[in-house]
């Protein structure tokens, strides 16, 4: 894919209002700036110098190439609006993107004149994936814009997070992902072609099981025929039951008439005992009416008697509680007189004894009512007792009938079940021989399919062995082999290009385990001069800008050198113009932003003055 960038336009963008840039044909461009915002306290620094080339990553990732995605509104104006646009050809193809902050996120993508954006801002980056798919943030800082301070400098991280960097720039762990996500996918297909065939042979030896069960017990079944017929014929057997049938029917009837009849005389004898009962009730009765009738009388007379008797006590009390004589004076008292109570007193006596003979005779009524009724009861008792007798000898034959018919019963259940026994062996016989010669080739056909479902088992097995080592493989060897190569193509360029710049191919890259270390003239990177560090920086950033050019297949028109070549002297900057040019056919302009411009001391074809005003808003001006 080649990028060809032709303009940059940007709307209230961190210190610019309105500005745009060409981005073509400009040859060697200095980017330098001048701060006139005294609150700043700088000259050159803030000016926006590098703002103008992140407004051409934001467009097309969503951050900048130091990684911010917020923040980005200008902040000395009240913009109701936020936007960046970028215009390019990839390809064939004519782009031109504007992504927006505010009022609202939004992303407008339009494709040789035509709009292709989403109906959303997640819905339009997608489609410029899609289109565009590797790129990125990363891929940006390490082909386009290329500095000292931004997050994507390859010398900038440790030995380790080199490597890291380095497989997801080169994808080679886009590549192991992607082979390791196929081995998964084999290795998952395979598993569940092993559990398909497990569930098979758990359900063949399941069906083995009930048909062997089953073969078994046909097996038992023709062994107790024979076992049967050891005692004699089956069907003499069966015919002698039947014959035995007919006595056990007999004797059953004549059994249930016997009970039927001892039923009929124990309840013909409780009728008579009832009856016997009631009629002896009745007669009692009669006995009692004459001795009833004079208790009543008597009772009668007594009470009549016991009122009188009361009556006459009652008066007598009175007379008696008169007083005649004064219990303080001794004296009688006048119009007073004591009544003669003799003959009240002898009537009283007689009204007493009349009582008295009136309770003796009446007990004497009661005592000959219950001799009568004892009496009476006795004898009854004595014909009931002969009637309980007979109704507990019927009892007794009737409990012996009822269990001589319980036993012929059971006798009777016994031979029909046996008789249903052999008469199922009979019939059974010939269709269990059949049903034998039936499961035998059926479990002869389930063996077969068990030892074809054992094989695959086992294939798959082997094959799950040998795609678990891929993984293996993938995850440690081949991941190691590709990073190797990797590294060597970057040792490669790297030395051609110390070669112009410090006219030696004394600069290596090398991998060591997890460690990706960079050298110069047997030093490792971290302890070189500042100098030596920033020519094999700007070295080590175009290696790898070539690396991905050319293994990615991604060109791009410009290139961006974010203070690349401040603090280095006149010579040193030369040679590194000197390597662009020569070694980088793709490029044909290049910005190289500084705030050293005057003593970079260097030739370029076009001046690009950023200038801050007092007022934070920043102007471009091309000289």
């Amino acid at each position: 894919m080649i990028l060809y960038f032709s303009k940059v336009r940007v709307h209230n963008f961190f210190c610019y209002v309105d500005a745009e840039l060409d981005l073509c044909n400009m040859g060697y461009s200095i980017v330098s700036g001048k701060n006139n915002m005294e609150s700043d306290g700088a000259l050159s620094n803030g000016s926006g110098k590098s703002s103008i080339f992140n407004a051409i990553c934001y467009a097309l990732t969503g951050e900048t190439a130091q990684g911010l995605s917020n923040n980005i509104e200008n902040i000395y104006t009240d913009p109701d609006d936020c936007w960046v646009e970028v215009e390019f050809k990839a390809d064939n193809d004519d782009f031109v993107i504007r992504r927006s902050k505010t009022p609202r996120p939004d992303m407008k993508i339009y494709i040789n004149g035509e709009d292709k954006s989403g109906k959303g801002i997640r819905e339009s980056q997608q489609l410029l994936r899609n289109y565009l798919p590797d790129l990125t943030s990363q891929l940006i800082g390490s082909i386009i814009i290329l500095g000292q301070g931004l997050p994507y400098r390859f010398t900038y991280n440790t030995p380790s997070a080199r490597k890291t960097l380095l497989e997801s720039l080169t994808k080679s762990d886009y590549m192991v992902q992607s082979i390791k996500d196929k081995l998964d996918a084999r290795k998952e297909e395979l598993r569940l072609q092993l559990r398909s065939y497990e569930d098979k042979n758990v359900a063949n030896n399941t069906q083995i099981k009930i048909y062997t069960e089953r073969f078994e017990k046909l097996n038992k079944d023709l062994l107790e025929y024979d076992e049967c017929s050891q005692d004699g014929s089956i069907e003499d057997r069966i015919l002698e039951l039947s014959e035995k049938f007919e006595y056990y029917k007999n004797r059953l009837n004549e059994l249930d008439k016997s009970k039927e009849t001892i039923e009929k005389d124990v309840n013909n004898v409780i009728s008579e005992k009832l009856k016997l009962i009631s009629d002896s009730n009745s007669i009692l009765q009669d006995k009692l009416q004459d001795v009833e009738l004079s208790l009543k009388v008597a009772r009668s007379s007594l009470i009549e008697g016991q009122s009188n008797e009361k009556q006459l006590s009652k008066e007598l009390k009175k007379i008696e509680s008169i007083v005649d004589i004064c219990p303080t004076c001794g004296q009688k008292i006048p119009n007073v007189h004591k009544i003669d109570t003799t003959e009240l007193k002898s009537k009283l006596n007689s009204a007493k004894l009349i009582t008295k003979s009136l309770l003796e005779d009446e007990k004497k009524l009661e005592n000959k009512k219950q001799q009568i009724t004892l009496e009476h009861n006795k004898e009854l008792n004595k014909v009931i007792d002969e009637y309980d007798l007979k109704i507990v000898n019927f009892n007794k034959r009737l409990e012996s009938t009822v269990t001589n018919i319980s036993n012929i019963n059971k006798l009777y259940q016994y031979d029909i079940q046996e008789k249903s026994r052999l008469e199922a062996i009979q019939n059974n016989y010939s269709k269990i021989v059949i049903e034998i010669n039936d499961i035998n080739e059926l479990l002869e056909k389930l063996s077969a399919e068990k030892s074809n479902i054992e094989l695959h088992i086992v294939e798959i097995n082997e094959h799950l062995n040998v795609v678990q080592n891929l993984i293996t493989l993938a995850k440690r060897e081949f991941r190691s082999a590709l990073l190797v190569n990797v590294v060597a193509y970057m040792d490669r360029k790297a030395k051609e290009y110390a070669r112009d710049v410090f006219g030696s191919e004394s600069l290596s890259v090398s991998v060591n385990d997890n460690y990706i270390d960079v050298m110069f003239n047997n030093k490792y990177y971290e302890a070189l001069s500042g100098g030596e560090k920033q020519k094999v920086d700007i070295i080590i950033q175009l290696a790898l800008r070539d690396l991905l050019s050319n293994q990615l297949n991604v060109h791009s028109n410009i290139l961006v050198l974010d203070e690349g070549l401040d603090f280095l002297d006149k010579k040193g900057s030369e040679a590194v113009l000197n390597l662009i040019q020569n070694r980088l056919n793709d490029v044909e302009s290049v910005f190289i932003i500084s705030h050293h411009v005057e003593e970079l001391n260097i030739s370029y074809d076009t001046e690009i003055v950023v200038e801050k005003g007092s007022d934070g808003i920043s102007t471009i001006s091309i000289h």
